[in-house]
């Protein structure tokens, strides 16, 4: 009690508590483990209002309010915040259920008209609100795309189990387990769209969801334009940063030229169909208009020579 030594053993009795022996308890093992601190708090009022000295929400809560034996008959009544929640003849026990954010406050129990007592409820978070987080990103066409529901569970309860459920644009795409990730293997347009996640205690007595993330699957055309207007906006600033930034800046300049030629390659072959095409179209044209033109030269050579 208050780093003084009071006792030994895996249980410590108290026979008849009175004020000195308030105070902060906790343990220790052999191994030298060392448990939460316990506020134990003893007093000479009539009435007094039992509360956990902890409450996670999920724990189921309950308070009591206890008294000396000689007005245990008497009516109790049980407020929160100031007004009445509870009113009874017989029931000392205020049960909340399992709690939440919304039952901390300052609650108080009456014993008839004449005697009271008080305590305050703080309800502490289990675990965060979570957050989508994507790997890698940006997302090409064709990425293997992981999505981490994130989310970090109180101190106090770092061994609670928690399942973790995803949707995308709402509709649910894989169901409550205990991964925390989302995986698509090879990632397309389609799965472009509105992702959240959701985190539950097995149970479900605590459930949070997280806010919407829109991702953007990109199509790989899309990125070879970005790549040569990025490669561009380099070479352009080439002049000022490389000779003074680089031990070599023709080296750099050469390797720009060719990621654009290799990139510009890369687009002539996606889209080859479509200029042969087109050079096949232009070069009939051409041989078309060639052929009207010496048929006119010679009819033109015929007339004058008749």
């Amino acid at each position: 009690m208050n780093n003084f030594k009071v006792g030994e053993g895996q249980t410590l009795i108290i026979r008849s508590a009175r004020p000195v022996h308030s105070g902060g308890y906790n343990c220790e093992t052999d191994t030298g483990g060392m448990s939460d601190v316990v506020q134990l708090d003893v007093s000479f009022n009539f009435v007094i209002l039992q509360v956990p000295s902890s409450v996670h929400e999920g724990d189921s809560l309950s308070l009591r309010c206890h008294c000396k034996p000689e007005i245990e008959g008497n009516r109790t009544i049980f407020y929160k915040n100031g007004e009445i929640i509870k009113s009874s003849a017989r029931d000392s026990v205020l049960d909340l259920g399992i709690a939440d954010e919304n039952d901390a406050g300052l609650y108080e129990c009456k014993k008839s008209i004449y005697f009271s007592g008080e305590a305050e409820v703080f309800v502490t978070e289990l675990f965060t609100v979570p957050q989508i987080k994507i790997n890698p990103h940006p997302v090409i066409e064709g990425d293997h795309m992981t999505i981490t529901c994130d989310t970090k569970l109180s101190p106090h309860r770092e061994t609670t189990e928690l399942q973790f459920a995803f949707y995308r644009n709402g509709h649910n795409v894989q169901g409550f387990s205990s991964s925390n990730q989302y995986g698509v293997p090879s990632a397309q347009l389609e799965d472009s769209g509105n992702y959240t996640c959701e985190v539950q205690t097995p149970s479900g007595s605590v459930r949070k969801r997280s806010r919407r993330s829109y991702i953007w699957v990109q199509g790989i055309r899309n990125t070879v334009f970005n790549s040569i207007t990025l490669e561009t906006i380099n070479i352009a600033n080439t002049n000022e940063t490389t000779a003074t930034n680089h031990p070599f800046p023709f080296i750099r300049v050469i390797v720009s030229l060719l990621s654009i030629c290799l990139i510009t390659a890369a687009l002539v072959f996606c889209h080859r169909d479509r200029i042969c095409l087109l050079l096949c179209s232009r070069h009939r044209r051409a041989v078309s208009e060639s052929s009207n033109t010496g048929n006119d030269e010679y009819e033109l050579y015929y007339n004058l020579n008749h």
